[in-house]
Order: C-alpha cells, then sequence, then structure tokens
C-alpha cells in the first residue's frame, strides 16, 4: 500500500485506539460513585461500554486494512473525571 493511502488510514486507526482505550481508561480508573456524583448514572456508563465496542469495530476493521502498523504512543493522565472532561472538549475543539 502507497504511503497516500497508508497513512490517513493509519491516523484513523490510531485515533480508533485511543478513542477505546479513553473509554475503557475511565470506566476503570473512576468508581459508580464518581461517575454518579458528576452526573453519569449506571445507564450512561452502559452507553460508554457499547461506544467502546463500537470502536473496537472500527479499529479491527482498520487494522485489517493497513496490515502491521505501530501504534502511536500517548498517556491518559487524568486523575479526575472534571480533568478527564476538560481534555476531551479541549480535543474536540482542537479536531473541530
Amino acid at each position: 500500500m502507497s504511503g497516500f493511502y497508508f497513512q490517513p488510514l493509519n491516523i484513523s486507526l490510531n485515533q480508533e485506539y485511543i478513542e477505546l482505550d479513553w473509554f475503557h481508561h475511565d470506566l476503570v480508573q473512576f468508581s459508580g460513585e464518581e461517575f454518579d456524583t458528576f452526573g453519569i448514572n449506571s445507564e450512561d456508563r452502559y452507553f460508554i461500554r457499547y461506544m467502546a465496542e463500537q470502536e473496537v469495530g472500527h479499529a479491527t476493521a482498520l487494522a485489517s486494512m493497513l496490515g502491521p502498523a505501530k501504534p502511536c504512543e500517548y498517556r491518559c493522565p487524568f486523575t479526575t473525571l472534571h480533568s478527564t472532561e476538560a481534555q476531551f472538549k479541549n480535543e474536540g475543539a482542537r479536531a473541530s
């Protein structure tokens, strides 16, 4: 596959990995009580899990098109749901 096609697909794949990890990170990092206090109830958390599973499908499809590709390196420095929300809003604004 030429770089012309590989690069945008690889960027998309890494975006899917980041989204997947972000959803899973938050569900593992924070307790149900913390989510409830933040206004995210158990039904909302179920939806977050569902969205994470959608990311698995997206990442699988892109990975099968690309073949071997090195994932990007990043970190999740979030210690509170407020910091997660702020980062999510910031990234969303950057992508617009």
